[in-house]
């Protein structure tokens, strides 16, 4: 057997995916689609807002509008050596297409055609796992750190906490860079602090509930707010930031070099 052979016969546990049920499971996707809500996206766009923006301008979220070469161009033409746009189109064109090495202008609109046909079929994101020989998969779904994705997915998921909201959850009104609200996300679980001890004690039962969500490890990305230099828990700067609706950097982590999300 060669090497390749054995690789292609082995199974693969995928241990970081953001599969978003109202995203993966959508019926109406084109080629545009795949490439706007996927890291090729951020070869156009940056992912996440700065404070003056709004979340819309996040390309994964972002609505579009049918496919045309001229959208399609400035992935293809203009970023078309990013790693990224590389191995999404040789996945569609593998998927979709009839053994062509790329998606150009003679062959894009029946790309897009099969792209829109074949996730109009309920099993087609399985499939597609299977032929990838993906066994289980570990998703981030940031926009929502409580799912259960197995129950939303599949049996063959598990997801992560993403940990930016509780860690920005000094006051019910902050949120983290993806709009979550520590407190709105806690009251789902029928938990509303009001004072540092009960938020202490709230996030003790949160994690205590991982494992009836089908939940394995906690997440931490607020790299992308910060930098990661994390200095000891100081729980005196954790109680005078806790209420404020926009504690100073230095309360809220003595190395933040940059202001807290709002």
């Amino acid at each position: 057997m060669s090497i390749r052979d054995f690789i292609a016969a082995t199974g693969i546990v995928d241990v970081h995916e953001h599969h978003i049920p109202e995203i993966l499971l959508h019926r109406e996707v084109n080629l545009l689609q795949l490439f706007q809500q996927s890291y090729a996206g951020w070869t156009q766009a940056r992912p996440y807002p700065l404070p003056s923006e709004t979340r819309d301008s996040d390309p994964m979220l972002a609505a579009t509008g049918p496919t045309s070469w001229e959208a399609l161009a400035p992935f293809l033409e203009h970023s078309g050596s990013n790693s990224f746009v590389r191995n999404l189109v040789r996945a569609v064109t593998e998927l979709h297409g009839d053994g062509e090495p790329a998606i150009t202008r003679d062959n894009w609109q029946a790309l897009d055609a099969a792209v829109r046909r074949q996730h109009q079929r309920p099993d087609w994101c399985r499939e597609v796992l299977k032929r990838a020989g993906i066994e289980r998969l570990i998703t981030d779904a940031y926009t929502d750190p409580l799912l259960d994705a197995r129950n939303a997915l599949g049996n063959n998921y598990n997801s992560v906490m993403r940990i930016n909201a509780f860690a920005c959850g000094w006051h019910p009104d902050s949120r983290d860079h993806n709009g979550n609200s520590a407190h709105t996300l806690l009251q789902r679980l029928g938990l509303s602090p009001v004072s540092f001890d009960d938020y202490f004690v709230a996030i003790e039962k949160l994690v205590d509930g991982m494992a009836a969500r089908h939940q394995v490890a906690l997440k931490n990305a607020l790299a992308y707010d910060r930098d990661v230099a994390f200095d000891e828990p100081d729980e005196k700067l954790a109680r005078q930031a806790c209420g404020k609706v926009s504690p100073s950097p230095a309360v809220c982590s003595t190395r933040a070099s940059t202001p807290p999300p709002h």
